[in-house]
């Protein structure tokens, strides 16, 4: 698959490197993902054929990103085609609400 672009987000250190380690509690979780959803939105209006691929860097922020991809699953379908890597293979598959996903990679749909 050519067009694959990484997404990764996390604080901006002085160095000019990512920290994508930090853990904070201070409740803004669904804001912080809205925006990247904001994001991944209109980068994808700009570039449609590009996939965007995403995990967390933990266990527990995948299944985070799989949670919130599975509520509102319907509404993303309509504008996107979704894929998921699932138990360590290789290959990508169309994403469902019941997969346990190492991975995941999003694409805007081009109606014609």
């Amino acid at each position: 698959m050519l067009g694959i672009y990484n997404l990764a987000f996390g604080n901006v250190e002085n160095n000019g490197g990512l920290d994508d380690e930090l853990i904070t509690n201070n409740g803004d979780r669904d804001i912080i993902l809205a925006t990247v959803a904001q994001a991944v939105d209109k980068y994808t209006q700009r570039y449609p054929r590009r996939w965007i691929f995403f995990k967390g860097n933990t266990p527990a922020k995948t299944r985070l990103y799989r949670m919130a991809i599975g509520i509102n699953l319907r509404e993303l379908l309509q504008k996107f085609e979704i894929l998921a890597v699932v138990d360590g293979n290789d290959e990508f598959l169309p994403f469902q609400r019941s997969m346990i996903v190492d991975a995941f990679m999003i694409k805007r749909r081009i109606n014609f």
